[in-house]
């Protein structure tokens, strides 16, 4: 059978006024025990433990009626009995740390600031470093609060939150230190970020670009890869550079052609680093080909391949007069290119060949008379060309002055290839004054 609540609050009320506040005490712990929901008498309850100097119970008492009233929706009640129990105990805890977050409910941030400072002196004082770090953290991420905050809340994390938590939390901070104009504070923050999450791919990409962008460049290398540092040129070359260091070069030149093709101003810059790899695995320049500079001579001597050549033996001549052999074949293979087919009479053989005199000057170009047709000891359509346009005679002395006449073997036949009617005719050149049988002579004799 329940108790009674009338006559249980008369009882402990008269005994309060006759000064006996021990038994009202246990008078009102009877009746709170049997009715949880009567915050009547446990409002009355707390008062007697401040009463006679039981602040702790008497704040504990007023919390429970708090907690009971905000569950139930009565927030400013919560409220009040909050506020009551810090009369009594302004160490209160957990009423510091409902009041803090209803304020922060209602956006009252201030307000919020207040009570979460109020705790973490009541919490250092009992050195609850634990709690004081998670008024800090609270603290940091209120919309209003300020870079130094977020930084407190960040390290004071490392050690009571997760890894990942803590990583955030850093990540939140170097935020509020960029925006602030303080850079390399939030390289800082960063790194121990990065620490806490050595996996995380964009958390070192993101401190790599950091380094970069604050010019501690070398800070970065410990960071660097070809995840971290996508697009960046600064981080490609850094990469390269750092590649090339280690001996892989293919790795650098890697991020030397990416530099090239995301970032064409800084071409100079990655050619230049790579230009000793492009040098260093050119191919050996080739031989000049020398073959163009030499004649081809068919020389009917048998020669051991393998063995010594020689020039001598196989070309009947010394070197030189092989070559200027060589030449001259094909000066005279010019020749009938340009004026025809070539047929030269064949000169009597002789004993014994004369010494021959200097060759005189070179001549000017003689003369050609193209004449009408008529009569010609020579074929139809040929021309005549002078001996002395190809060994090199003046044209101007006369046959008296060389005591020979020119003869039908001393001229070239030329058969033109499209002048049929027409007939050239070139004087022969006389020849020096040789004693050298006639023609007539080695006629007779053959």
């Amino acid at each position: 059978m329940g108790i009674d609540r009338e006559s249980a609050v008369r009882k402990a009320e008269d005994l309060v006024r006759e000064g006996k506040i021990d038994l009202a005490i246990e008078e009102y712990l009877r009746l709170a025990e049997d009715q949880p929901g009567d915050f009547g008498a446990a409002n009355a309850l707390g008062d007697l433990y401040a009463r006679v100097g039981k602040r702790t119970a008497a704040a504990n008492q007023f919390v429970q009626i708090g907690d009971s009233q905000r569950d139930s929706g009565f927030v400013p009640k919560a409220v009040a009995f909050y506020k009551k129990a810090l009369k009594v105990d302004p160490a209160s805890d957990h009423a510091l740390s409902q009041l803090a977050q209803i304020a922060v409910e209602q956006e009252l941030y201030a307000d919020a600031t207040l009570y979460l400072n109020r705790l973490i002196q009541c919490r250092r004082e009992q050195n609850n470093e634990a709690g004081v770090a998670e008024c800090l953290v609270r603290l940091g991420s209120f919309p209003t609060a300020t870079a130094d905050a977020k930084m407190a809340a960040a390290r004071a994390s490392e050690h009571h939150f997760s890894p990942d938590h803590a990583a955030r939390l850093s990540v939140d901070a170097a935020d509020a230190l960029d925006r602030v104009g303080r850079p390399h504070e939030a390289v800082d923050v960063l790194m121990q970020a990065v620490s806490l999450a050595p996996d995380d791919v964009s958390l070192r990409r993101r401190v790599a670009e950091a380094c970069a962008a604050t010019g501690q460049i070398d800070r970065a290398r410990a960071f660097l890869s070809f995840e971290t540092a996508g697009d960046h040129p600064d981080l490609l070359l850094a990469l390269a550079e750092q590649a090339l260091a280690d001996g892989r070069e293919g790795d650098a030149r890697r991020a030397l052609e990416h530099v090239m093709a995301v970032a064409p101003d800084r071409r100079v810059e990655a050619e230049a680093m790579l230009a000793p790899l492009t040098q260093a695995q050119a191919p050996p320049s080739a031989a000049p080909d020398i073959t163009a500079d030499f004649v081809d001579v068919d020389v009917d001597v048998d020669v051991d391949v393998d063995g010594p050549v020689d020039v001598a033996a196989a070309f009947g001549a010394s070197p030189d007069e092989a070559l200027i052999e060589a030449e001259a074949e094909a000066t005279a293979a010019e020749a009938v290119a340009e004026y025809g087919e070539v047929t030269v009479a064949a000169e009597p053989e002789s004993e014994s060949e004369p010494e021959q005199e200097p060759m005189p000057g070179p001549a000017p170009e003689p003369a050609v008379e193209v004449a009408a047709e008529s009569e010609s000891p020579f074929p139809s359509g040929s021309r005549e060309l002078e001996w002395s346009a190809l060994l090199g005679g003046t044209g101007d002395e006369s046959a008296e002055e060389t005591g020979e006449t020119a003869t039908l073997d001393d001229a070239i036949h030329i058969v033109p290839d499209d002048v049929p009617d027409a007939v050239v005719e070139v004087e022969a050149a006389p020849q020096p004054e040789v004693a050298e049988p006639s023609v007539e002579a080695a006629t007779g004799e053959a």
